[in-house]
């Protein structure tokens, strides 16, 4: 079974939005890499040009957290670094409109938490999460 965090961390990773910074995602959009790691890269069509958000998800899942999984850690531990890396790439790597989208998702997430939690004591668990799934895209709706 798939951990909530686990589910929100593929999530966080994969609600990439175009921000005016693009780049190539087969470009080296910079010297920044994962020490010992196999570049694995999650790539969408080498023909469209990824945004720098998106480039930078696409190491930290295929790269980062592929590896860590790879090596038999555990889901939760391998999200959190890849979360971490992730956010190193989009400080590192793109403009300040990258980094301002991922703070307001991430909020979005977080604000979201102790409802998702409460879940847990709900009569019917699976449309608790729904509806606090829905409301996390609303408000990463209004992020754009």
């Amino acid at each position: 079974m798939i951990s909530t965090s686990f589910f929100f961390f593929l999530f966080g990773l994969s609600a990439c939005e175009e921000t005016p910074n693009k780049v190539n995602p087969t470009s080296n959009i910079s010297s920044h890499s994962v020490e010992n790691a196999t570049r694995r890269l999650l790539q969408p069509d080498t023909n469209v040009e990824a945004t720098c958000l998106e480039v930078c998800g696409f190491e930290a899942r295929g790269t980062v957290y592929a590896n860590c999984i790879d090596d038999g850690e555990d889901q939760q531990d391998c999200g959190r670094s890849a979360r971490s890396w992730y956010r190193e790439c989009l400080e590192s790597r793109c403009d300040q409109a990258a980094i301002d989208l991922d703070n307001c998702r991430t909020s979005c997430r977080i604000d979201k938490k102790e409802e998702k939690d409460n879940c847990n004591f709900a009569d019917d668990k699976q449309t608790c999460l729904k509806e606090v799934r829905s409301s996390i895209h609303s408000c990463i709706d209004t992020c754009q």
